[in-house]
């Protein structure tokens, strides 16, 4: 199944993402769990997610600025000082 996106508002560009989803494809394909992960954590957060992430999910804001998740998206959306605020 594919998907077409009309408008693009991440910081990475369409052809950065799709490199690392077919990286990821890739790594699954060969069972690589970690490596899968660790091209997924290079993709950049939904801000909304990274939002839930620092506040619901019990991560806290530390924890997720140090986790290694690509948070551009939500610093793009909620400013370079966001997780210092919450």
């Amino acid at each position: 199944m594919t998907t077409k996106i009309d408008t693009w508002e991440s910081t990475m560009s369409r052809k950065d993402t799709k490199t690392l989803l077919d990286g990821i494809h890739a790594a699954l394909k060969q069972e690589d769990e970690k490596g899968a992960f660790a091209l997924t954590k290079k993709l950049p957060l939904a801000p909304e997610l990274a939002m839930c992430f620092a506040t619901q999910v019990g991560l806290g804001p530390e924890l997720l600025k140090n986790s290694g998740f690509n948070l551009k998206d939500a610093e793009k959306k909620y400013g370079r000082d966001w997780l210092e605020r919450l």
